[in-house]
């Protein structure tokens, strides 16, 4: 068993809301050994009290559900180490000690080959893991080196590539909704579907998180990864089994089923915008351009849709709508947002066909 977790970008949000969460949850099944020891690294000039406070603060904030003495021993066995994941030095200071280690890298996508390389020249014990939260690369080419780099590191079966959103419950209830439900799975087709919308509105704001998200934008942190995914599951046919390889190969044939878009195709079947100033809840939120830490030059997303569709027997001409928005719940003072040179969002006029086929919408 691995005794030991480092965490390098511990004092974010991922850690906040779900590493420590899950940790806890981890400690309560007994899957935690007694000799466990969780290091967090970050840019913070902490010491292991103040991480050790942060951490207990967080573990009541969005790990209520877990037993106190879990949390508390969490947050007992944390200890923080200032660290510039980008310094050599540093990185192996944060995984130096006894026996094999978990790495999880909590850190925006541009960072990962750089440590990835920092800790091929420290070197990781025998029977290390390696854990890395999407995006996984910036397009192909550096997912391809990341993906070489993390090879000459340590055996594929010692790398974990990980997407969060797939732990959430309803995520993982799509596949049995499909094919354990003997009414749902006969008219899981085109005949009977004209168009599937999945959906991941949110009511938060930018929430001090410019440092990554003014990089990334609406497309890359959502819809590349999360959105794809759950139309793979939607969308795929049924796996010989659930068996890491089957369920990966079914899904490929959904991606490698989407239809290209055309220039043409951008422009009537994907949409960019931003949030404008508002108010969610009790709470005034500025317009995206105006929060902290933004640089309005870049013109980076908040909300993005794209209509795709898939040449499969399946699925031939239905349509697969995925999108998502940051502050899209609340009241805007100045109308919809849009970005420099795109139209203003007009309303959608639903197409039905003449068979009145459904819509479906996660």
């Amino acid at each position: 068993m691995i005794n030991r977790l480092v965490i390098f970008g511990a004092t974010g949000d991922l850690t906040a809301l779900f590493l420590l969460p899950a940790l806890a949850d981890l400690q309560a099944a007994g899957h935690l050994g007694d000799h466990f020891q969780l290091t967090g690294a970050s840019r913070e000039d902490w010491d292991s009290d103040q991480f050790q406070e942060w951490a207990t603060t967080q573990l009541n904030r969005h790990g209520g559900t877990c037993p106190a003495d879990a949390r508390k021993a969490i947050a007992e066995a944390a200890r923080y180490q200032r660290a510039d994941v980008t310094d050599s030095v540093d990185v192996a200071s944060a995984i130096a000690g006894d026996g094999p280690v978990a790495v999880y890298l909590a850190l925006p996508p541009a960072l990962f080959p750089v440590v990835v390389t920092a800790l091929h020249d420290t070197g990781l014990p025998a029977g290390s893991r390696i854990v890395l939260e999407k995006p996984f690369g910036e397009d192909l080419a550096s997912a391809q080196e990341l993906n070489r780099l993390l090879a000459d590191l340590v055996p594929e079966q010692a790398l974990f590539r990980v997407d969060h959103f797939l732990a959430m419950t309803t995520v993982q209830n799509v596949l049995g909704s499909r094919l354990a439900n003997r009414v749902l799975e006969p008219i899981w087709n085109s005949t009977h579907i004209a168009h599937v919308d999945i959906v991941w509105d949110e009511t938060l704001a930018l929430e001090g998180r410019a440092g990554y998200y003014d990089t990334v934008g609406a497309l890359k942190d959502m819809v590349q990864n999360h959105l794809l995914q759950l139309l793979c599951l939607v969308a795929m046919e049924p796996p010989i089994t659930l068996g890491e390889r089957d369920l990966r190969n079914r899904k490929v044939d959904v991606l490698r089923s989407v239809r290209l878009l055309t220039e043409d195709d951008v422009v009537r079947r994907t949409r960019r915008a931003r949030y404008l100033p508002g108010r969610i809840g009790d709470h005034d939120i500025p317009a995206y351009a105006d929060e902290e830490g933004v640089n309005p030059v870049r013109h980076t997303e908040t909300f993005a849709e794209v209509e795709l569709e898939l040449d499969s027997w399946r699925w031939s001409g239905t349509t697969f709508r995925l999108r998502t928005g940051k502050s899209t719940q609340g009241r805007p003072q100045g109308g919809r947002g849009t970005l420099p040179g795109r139209p203003p969002l007009a309303p959608r006029q639903e197409r039905r066909s003449p068979t009145q086929r459904a819509p479906l919408r996660t």
